[in-house]
């Protein structure tokens, strides 16, 4: 008896984008230095573009002081927040909570 092979499934394509619109820019732009931990895979299914394109968007983003290199070798990107931008988040957080309270101090006048 002749032997059956297992079929080979076929693997779902993924329709990412390759060109970025400037609306779609500025989004990548905030969102990619909120991230813990920054590689190309991450970026490129969190934002659903190409992988040549995330790695431009984070060798941008470090030139610009955005994001700290933890690891740069062999295609493999690993990057982490910059002080900088951790001091920029904890400053957002503060202006946020301080709008708040004086939202909240108006409401009850």
């Amino acid at each position: 008896k002749k032997k059956k092979w297992a079929k080979g499934r076929v693997k779902e394509k993924k329709n990412n984008a390759a060109i970025l619109m400037p609306e779609d820019y500025s989004s990548a732009m905030k969102e990619i230095p909120r991230m813990k931990t920054i590689t190309v895979s991450a970026v490129s299914e969190k934002l659903r573009i190409t992988g040549s394109l995330s790695h431009r968007l984070i060798r941008k983003l470090a030139k610009d002081g955005t994001l700290k290199k933890i690891y740069d070798s062999g295609g493999f990107l690993l990057y982490t927040k910059s002080a900088k931008q951790i001091a920029k988040e904890k400053e957002a957080a503060a202006k946020a909570e301080a709008a708040a309270a004086k939202k909240g101090k108006k409401g009850k006048k």
